[in-house]
């Protein structure tokens, strides 16, 4: 019987260990690349067409202005002979376009050689980075805007950025030779563009060829190159200001009109509106349309377009007016806001369901990706104090599953970029921090996403106050012996970067304060990772401080009840030196 019970039990550990699907399928660190990867991200585009589940491919560039094409172990830099030419110059944008056996990629530069004057480069190679070419399309002495590349697959390049040579406009070029050539551009020149003047996208379909589509402030439209033809594909309700976007995908245009709250578009308690509109042709009527009203939202949303011409957005809102306070233990925090989306139309609906945590650290959108069954949005967490990727998967208008993309003390980038590889599998590009280089690297991550869960436990309450407890005794006995490494060891993350060591210890030495006596007590402020200390002190002060005289009867000074707060980062409690009272959450 007992050898029956132990067989059972086996049988049993064994079926619940293969139930527990790891949903990080396989990890691939790019710290070969011989670049700064502290850049901003945008300098990062991955080739959604050549990623796999045993491919990766990708463009970059750094501060040289040198761009990279990234494939399968293979890097290659495609504009050498530019760097060279604008020595000095600055390179900025990406923008890429596969064409059959071509791949073409866009950028500027700003340059020396004629002061205050760029260009948009076109640089057109194959599949494996060979014989790259080059054309300098346009030149103007204002700012441009990211150049945007699309093809037909005859032979004919159409390039489309911004310009403000002569006021703002909208620019395009087209190539009937493959981009070796390009005949002067054409501006368009609209009233009151300024305000959305980022807002366009080259575009085609085989009926129309090819067209640009271009925002105002009064409205969204399209003009068709083969004959200057314009359509009013939107137009802005008066009264009120929008956040548009224009996207395409699966050879349908779309379009997220966001219009804000009238009056105050920043009032987040306001009335928002989304206008979402589909076009096959867009000088036809559009093939789908969705309108919808939604309160306690944000100026910007992260739209995207599922199977069915269903929209999705995601974007971020507050608690309800008069809970944006969370109170425990007699101490009070800041609410912050938290991820939220529309699923077809549908009410707004937080993304993670988390009580332990809700509204009670910051969570922002990154980026997105969709699968014919639904979305896997990564979006940064602050439940753990540093800036930390997550990701939610969603499908059929309900949070099927979320977890962090890694352990609760690895910091990762805000900024992210997400594609879907099949079979349930999403990659997501970002950041990641080596703490013991103090460098960072490109991570690219592949996610089983129904399988995300949050594997990682934190320490209970009970451990943390007696972990809190211990920090301010040693805090406290650092700070009497006058040991500044041990006391800078304490401060948290955030403070470390932005006052040095070396900072601390000339303040340190120019002060010459000597501390007689040093008590503190604290408690962890419900079940956060935030706690609030309570010091009394006794210090001395020196005769004189740099050359100010310093009177003998206010040289010792006491200090009671001072308060501060604490945040448990990497298991560790650390010393928020910066933060402001009750601010604590957001700074990370």
């Amino acid at each position: 019987m007992k050898r029956l019970f132990l067989f059972l039990l086996l049988v049993t550990f064994v079926f619940s260990c293969a139930k527990r699907e790891n949903y990080v399928i396989k990890t691939r660190d790019f710290k070969e690349l011989n670049v700064p990867f502290d850049i901003p991200f945008e300098h990062l585009v991955p080739i959604k067409e050549l990623n796999s589940k045993s491919s990766y491919a990708f463009l970059y560039y750094g501060a040289d202005g040198k761009v990279h094409y990234y494939k399968d172990g293979k890097d290659t830099v495609l504009n050498a002979p530019l760097v060279e030419k604008f020595k000095g110059g600055v390179f900025a944008y990406l923008d890429y376009k596969i064409d059959g056996n071509t791949l073409y990629v866009a950028q500027w530069v700003r340059y020396l050689g004629e002061p205050r004057t760029k260009k948009v480069i076109l640089i057109k190679t194959d599949m494996d980075g060979k014989n790259p070419s080059y054309t300098l399309v346009s030149s103007t002495n204002e700012s441009i805007g990211k150049p945007m590349i699309e093809t037909d697959g005859k032979g004919n390049v159409l390039l489309v950025w911004s310009d403000e040579s002569n006021g703002y406009g909208v620019a395009y070029a087209l190539s009937n030779d493959g981009g070796k050539t390009f005949p002067p551009e054409t501006i368009i020149r609209p009233a009151n563009i300024a305000s959305n003047l980022d807002v366009y996208l080259p575009y085609y379909d085989p009926k129309n060829g090819f067209s640009v589509i271009y925002t105002t402030d009064k409205e969204i439209r399209a003009r068709r190159l083969k004959d200057n033809a314009e359509v009013v594909l939107f137009k802005f309700e008066e009264g009120y200001q929008y956040t548009p976007y224009v996207e395409k995908g699966n050879g349908e245009l779309y379009i997220f009109a966001w219009r804000l709250p009238k009056n105050n578009p920043a009032d987040v308690y306001g009335t928002y509106k989304l206008t979402f509109l589909a076009f096959k042709d867009p000088f036809e009527k559009p093939v789908a349309k969705l309108e919808k009203d939604y309160q306690r939202v944000y100026t910007y949303i992260q739209p995207a377009v599922l199977k069915g011409d269903k929209p999705l957005f995601f974007s971020v809102n507050l608690p309800p007016k008069g809970e944006d306070v969370y109170k425990a233990d007699g101490e009070q925090l800041s609410k912050r806001i938290n991820l939220v989306y529309s699923w077809n139309g549908e009410d707004l609906k937080k993304a993670v369901e988390d009580k332990a945590n809700d509204y009670l650290y910051a969570q922002l959108f990154s980026s997105v990706a969709t699968s014919d069954e639904g979305a896997l949005e990564v979006f940064r967490d602050s439940r753990y104090l540093i800036p930390q990727l997550w990701a939610v998967y969603v499908k059929d208008g309900k949070t099927r599953a979320f977890g962090p993309l890694e352990e609760p003390w690895v910091e990762t980038s805000f900024m992210s970029k997400t594609l879907y590889l099949g079979d349930g599998i999403f990659r997501v590009y970002y950041l990641v921090r080596d703490d013991k280089k103090n460098v960072w690297f490109l991570r690219a991550r592949d996610i089983k996403a129904e399988a995300l869960s949050n594997p990682y436990k934190l320490p209970s309450r009970r451990e943390k106050q007696e972990k809190l407890e211990e920090a301010l005794k040693k805090f406290s006995e650092c700070q009497i012996k006058n040991d500044l490494d041990c006391v800078y060891s304490f401060f948290d993350p955030v403070g470390q970067r932005q006052y040095p060591i070396e900072a601390f210890k000339r303040n340190a030495e120019v002060l010459k304060i000597t501390f007689k006596d040093y008590k503190c007590r604290g408690k962890v402020v419900g079940d956060t990772n935030i706690a609030v200390s309570y010091c009394t002190y006794t210090y001395t002060l020196p005769p004189v401080i740099g050359t100010v005289p310093v009177p003998e009867n206010k040289r010792q000074i006491t200090d009671k009840d001072v308060r501060n707060y604490w945040v448990f980062i990497k298991g560790q409690w650390r010393w928020a030196i910066e933060t402001m009272p009750g601010r604590t959450a957001i700074q990370w």
